[in-house]
């Protein structure tokens, strides 16, 4: 009976061992396949790291209707400052066929402008402009959700250089509609 018990068992971990082997493949895999849009995740990650190094501030102004808010903010967390951005990223092998891409080549600088084909998708447009080194200058995203209470349309823009501008409208539907404005102004210290 011992002696099945050891043979099952080598076979039990021969599973085991080719299975985990077969899983690490499929994971390789999932991070070696191509980029199917422009990936905003990566870009804000590598955006957050080369503003922190640089020890890059924040001159932060917020509007909501007629009241405004302005503060200097010296530490600053970029990934919660770009969150925004990164939720609007359409990055994502199910969606490749959610989204037109139209390119422009002008004078070696490079635009990509996706526009969705499915108005239900939260990111309607995604605009990239990219100098002839392949540095992206400029991000424009066009936004929008519905829920039952109220719509949300908002337009965001990044540039690398000065910082990034968002606008948004909340229109509800049981109170006064909401203008939300964000401005952000990078700042050397």
């Amino acid at each position: 009976m011992s002696k099945y018990l050891s043979y099952a068992m080598t076979i039990f971990t021969m599973v085991l061992i080719l299975s985990s082997c077969n899983q690490a493949d499929e994971a390789q895999a999932a991070v070696d396949q191509k980029d199917t849009f422009f990936s905003l995740e990566k870009f804000f990650e590598a955006e957050e790291e080369r503003l922190q190094s640089a020890n890059i501030g924040l001159d932060k102004e917020i509007r909501i209707n007629e009241k405004e808010e302005q503060q200097l903010i010296a530490d600053i967390d970029y990934s919660r400052e770009f969150s925004m951005f990164r939720k609007a990223d359409i990055n994502r092998p199910a969606w490749s066929d959610k989204y037109q891409a139209d390119s422009t080549l002008q004078q070696g600088a490079l635009e990509i402008r996706y526009t969705s084909l499915d108005p239900e998708l939260k990111t309607q447009e995604l605009f990239v402009m990219m100098n002839k080194e392949g540095e992206v200058e400029k991000i424009e995203i066009i936004s929008q959700t519905e829920t039952a209470l109220a719509g949300n349309k908002s337009w965001m823009t990044y540039e690398p250089a000065l910082g990034y501008h968002i606008k948004t409208q909340q229109k509800n539907r049981t109170a006064e509609t909401l203008n939300i404005e964000i401005k952000g102004g990078f700042v050397s210290q």
